[in-house]
C-alpha cells in the first residue's frame, strides 16, 4: 500500500503537467478512501515541476534496492522498444560470444 512520503513512479504520460511515464514523485497526501494521491514531482535541482492528484492506477511504488535509472528505464517505452529490437535482432542474426567480445575490447581471456 502506498502511503504519504513514499516515492512512486508515474505509469502514464501526463503532458498537461509536463510529466512522462517513469517520472518519480513523492506522495504528499493520500486520500482517506485510497481513491487517489497528491503527488509532487521535482526537477533534479529541487524545483517543483508539478503537484497533481493521481489515481492508484497512474502510479506504482518504487521497488526496494533499485536506483533511479533502473526504475526510470524499466517503464520507458522508448527504452523497452530498443530492448525488443535488440532481442529480435539477436534471435534472427545471432550474437557474439563473451570470448569474442573480450578479444574485440582488448581484455584478457
Amino acid at each position: 500500500m502506498i502511503k504519504e512520503l513514499d516515492s512512486v513512479i508515474l505509469t502514464v504520460d501526463l503532458p498537461e503537467c509536463r510529466l512522462k511515464i517513469g517520472d518519480i514523485g513523492t506522495v504528499v497526501a493520500a486520500h482517506s478512501d485510497w481513491a487517489g494521491y497528491e503527488v509532487e514531482f521535482m526537477s533534479l535541482d529541487g524545483q517543483t515541476v508539478a503537484v497533481t492528484t493521481l489515481r492508484p492506477s497512474q502510479i506504482r511504488p518504487i521497488c526496494g534496492g533499485t536506483d533511479w535509472e533502473t526504475e526510470s528505464l524499466s517503464n520507458n517505452p522508448k527504452f523497452l522498444a530498443i530492448l525488443e529490437r535488440s532481442r529480435k535482432r539477436l534471435r534472427e542474426e545471432g550474437g557474439i560470444s563473451s570470448e569474442e567480445m573480450r578479444r574485440r575490447l582488448g581484455l584478457p581471456h
